[in-house]
């Protein structure tokens, strides 16, 4: 009995040793990766590239998440909040404005990152058709007709917006 229990004891042992060499073997692989990912995001750190921005050369990074965010969440907020203010700033404009009020310097393509994940997308205003002869000789007919109207007329008029169409409509009132 003693020896079946040292011969199950040396077999449990055996395996237990085959295991070690098994965890030793993927810890040194692990090192060895943790070791070559340090490498290459220190290879992206040091690795810049130039390039030519209107006339001017300026360095940046290859790789943007080894660097961390180029603004601050207030400068984010700067950029949300004056873009709602004055719709029609462009994207130079909110950087020009960006860079002189605060430290670092940021690029358009930042702003214009901060703005989509602000959920401000750019669009352009849809072009309004142009008044055609027979609209603009329409106005300047109905404005001659009341070229010589008193205050008291025109405190008659109803303006709406739409048209209506009023089937009891007062004749003490004109509707435009």
């Amino acid at each position: 009995m003693a020896e079946a229990i040292q011969k199950k004891l040396q077999s449990e042992l055996e395996k237990y040793q085959q295991l070690q060499k098994d965890v030793s073997k993927s810890m040194s692989a692990r090192q060895k990766l943790e070791a070559q990912l340090t490498e290459n995001n220190i290879v992206k750190e040091v690795d810049t590239t130039v390039f030519k921005d209107k006339g001017q050369l300026a360095l940046t990074r290859t790789e943007r998440d080894v660097e961390g965010p180029d603004t601050t969440k207030q400068e984010d907020k700067y950029i949300r909040v004056s873009s709602l203010r004055n719709r029609c700033l462009t994207c130079p404009q909110l950087t020009a404005s960006l860079n002189s009020t605060h430290s670092t310097p940021v690029s358009c393509t930042t702003v214009k990152r901060r703005l989509r994940g602000a959920g401000l997308m750019g669009r352009i205003a849809k072009k309004k058709p142009l008044l055609k002869q027979k609209n603009k000789n329409k106005r300047l007919e109905w404005a001659k007709k009341h070229r010589h109207w008193t205050t008291d007329n025109w405190k008659r008029v109803l303006w709406i917006l739409t048209p209506l169409s009023f089937s009891n409509c007062n004749s003490h009132f004109s509707c435009y």
